[in-house]
């Protein structure tokens, strides 16, 4: 889209453009890897390979109603035969930075993952045991609380040491935009997301208990926030170039003029 602005009474034209074949560096980290069940933290194919490979059934990726990128969800989530309540199983997803169309799987980075697991009641692990596993493959968290029902990770994006702090859950900064997953009963992105600047790699675990101190829910998510942050400004120009572009042809309108798009 071209548009001319007139500086210090001079006209000049810019264009402004998405650019489809681009990069983006992700924030550094230890060397302990951030996965989940060993589900690779790159790119949408190898992420998609990975599951595929582990789980029965094919990953598909459809793109966000209102957001520049793309999210895709495997689920084995059913009721218990003859259960008054509950659904278990578990499902697992993840969220691209751009769509397909702009950005190819092989080139399109997974800037989010998560898994919900819900285990049946007679298959359910003892709730210390998965805190302790938890803490043994991700550390000491940034944050615990609420009977380690809650655990947060956070990662400074340029070095990748810990932070001993909760401030990179603070309310992300910008414009944020919902994101609908096609499962319904599975993660909110919305409220889970943050992309705030100078934030890294950051886990969350959500856990619950039944009345056995067995654990009856778990929901892991694992964000970059940087790329996160970079996803959020890709739609705060997209949002830009669309007000512009309604903002001229509503202007050359009212003149007769055809204008230059």
């Amino acid at each position: 889209m071209k548009i001319r602005l007139e500086v210090a009474d001079q006209k000049q034209e810019i264009t402004l453009r998405r650019i489809s074949d681009h990069s983006f560096d992700g924030s550094r980290h230890p060397d302990s890897p951030f996965d989940i069940l060993g589900l690779p933290f790159g790119t949408a194919s190898e992420f998609q390979t990975a599951l595929e490979q582990t789980r029965e059934g094919k990953l598909f990726f459809g793109g966000n109603i209102n957001g520049p990128g793309m999210s895709a969800e495997y689920s084995t989530m059913s009721r218990i035969p003859g259960a008054v309540v509950g659904t278990y199983g578990e499902a697992i997803g993840a969220l691209t930075l751009e769509r397909e169309a702009t950005l190819p799987l092989t080139k399109n980075p997974v800037i989010a993952v998560w898994r919900e697991f819900s285990p049946a009641p007679d298959d359910r692990p003892l709730y210390h045991e998965v805190v302790d596993g938890l803490l043994a493959k991700y550390g000491q968290p940034s944050f615990r609380g609420n009977k380690d029902a809650e655990l947060r990770w956070f990662f400074n994006n340029r070095t990748g040491a810990l932070r001993e702090d909760d401030d990179c859950n603070r309310k992300p900064d910008g414009n944020r935009f919902n994101y609908l997953t096609n499962l319904r009963h599975a993660v909110n992105l919305t409220s889970v997301l943050r992309g705030n600047e100078g934030c890294g790699i950051s886990i969350r675990v959500n856990l619950s208990a039944d009345d056995r101190s067995r654990l009856s829910s778990m929901t892991i998510v694992i964000e970059d926030q940087k790329l996160s942050h970079a996803q959020s400004v890709l739609r705060n120009l997209d949002i830009t170039r669309d007000m512009l572009e309604s903002t001229l042809k509503r202007e050359r309108k009212g003149r007769n003029v055809t204008p230059e798009l």
